[in-house]
């Protein structure tokens, strides 16, 4: 089973590290969607939220086991 991870990188000036959130998607279409409508809410921010919100998202494949979520998704 082919499963797609979104990460959001998020990085706060003056903070010691990068923070970062993980979703599950069971599709790439699905999790690019969720990645271009994040992106999207983020764009449409102030400019003084986003002086002090730096963020990037990525959508990541990989093969796993099977996950009883998804256990009514098609394999791809």
């Amino acid at each position: 089973m082919k499963v797609w991870l979104l990460v959001l990188f998020l990085h706060t000036p003056d903070m010691p590290s990068i923070k970062y959130q993980a979703h599950l998607y069971k599709s790439e279409k699905e999790c690019i969607f969720a990645k271009e409508s994040y992106m999207e809410v983020y764009k449409n921010q102030s400019e003084s939220y986003k002086k002090t919100l730096k963020t990037n998202a990525n959508c990541l494949a990989f093969n796993s086991f099977p996950i009883s979520y998804f256990s009514n998704a098609n394999e791809i």
